[in-house]
């Protein structure tokens, strides 16, 4: 009974204890994996993400790979753009979002040819960038999503960090 106060939530973050975690086989390498995910810092994309071969998180030329759809007829291309929830930290390759919407479009019968461009620790902004980059390289998908906001509004929060839009990398750095 909390009598007229709001219960207030743990808000310790503790990967391999977490409820979504806790009772997976898979956690602890996953997590592992993902210490250190490959990359160059970029100054408009704050980095770009490099290739990485493992059990569970396999990244090629800076796109996670992803469930993809065995549904026969054309695919359709779809991007997703996001940071570490849209990446799927702490997840394996075939259970991202991605590849969640793929498997889903499958079943009802619908081919998808999906590509995760999520990076941890990006802004939308940054990943509006490298959108209009793949474009102008004369990449061009059938569909986009963007899954955001965490990052963008917690930064902006943190007065520390910067009063103007910012990366937390171009922060790190000065």
């Amino acid at each position: 009974e909390t009598h007229g106060t709001a219960a207030v939530a743990d808000d310790t973050f503790d990967p391999p204890n977490e409820p979504a975690l806790r009772d997976s086989p898979w956690a602890a390498e996953v997590l592992a994996e993902q210490e250190e995910l490959p990359g160059t810092v970029d100054p408009f994309l704050g980095y770009r993400m490099g290739s990485k071969s493992s059990t569970y998180t396999n990244v090629v030329d800076g796109v996670r790979t992803s469930y993809q759809s065995e549904a026969p007829g054309h695919k359709i291309s779809v991007w997703f753009f996001g940071a570490s929830a849209l990446f799927g930290s702490g997840q394996r390759d075939d259970h991202t979002i991605p590849s969640e919407f793929a498997r889903l479009a499958e079943a009802d019968g619908i081919p998808m040819e999906v590509r995760n461009y999520g990076r941890p620790a990006v802004a939308m902004w940054q990943e509006l960038e490298l959108f209009q980059q793949l474009v102008a390289s004369g990449q061009k998908p059938d569909l986009v999503v963007f899954y955001d906001g965490f990052n963008d509004l917690a930064w902006q929060m943190n007065i520390e960090l910067s009063t103007e839009p910012t990366n937390i990398y171009a922060v790190r750095n000065t």
